[in-house]
């Protein structure tokens, strides 16, 4: 293997390169915790993958989250929760008013909505289907 720098004038060779892998999850966190405007904030979580957001998620108090919920767009709380296991996405709706997560529900693809519902307590998940559109309400059942 080659003792050549992997840039011209960088002391690190191939050998003791190292990759980093950026820490999205720690920046999604420190964003929800730090004082933007919604509007602002909102902005910087459309850099993200939902992906990533989904994973800072679980580092956030309640009230984080709920802070979260207030500053997404439906579409961006359903691309968010595609990415989250059922369960856990159960207790993430029980956290949000029911018209937002009858709307993030609308908004999910059909397994997964049906997948989130099922992890939720009764009477709520019967509020949220009732909230739905019928055809979303027939897909879903």
């Amino acid at each position: 293997m080659s003792k050549e720098p992997i840039i011209a004038g960088e002391p690190e060779t191939i050998e003791t390169a190292v990759i980093t892998k950026p820490n999205y999850e720690g920046e999604i966190t420190r964003i929800i915790r730090g004082n933007l405007s919604p509007k602002a904030m909102q902005s910087r979580l459309e850099d993200y993958h939902g992906n990533d957001i989904a994973g800072a998620m679980e580092n956030l108090t309640t009230a984080e989250r709920k802070k979260l919920y207030r500053v997404c767009t439906v579409d961006m709380l359903a691309d968010i929760f595609e990415y989250i296991d059922e369960d856990d996405a159960g207790a993430y709706l029980d956290e949000m008013d029911i018209q937002k997560s009858a709307k993030v529900i609308s908004e999910l693809e059909t397994d997964t909505a049906a997948d989130v519902l099922h992890a939720i307590n009764k009477e709520k998940r019967a509020l949220i289907i009732e909230l739905l559109k019928p055809e979303i309400r027939d897909d879903i059942r």
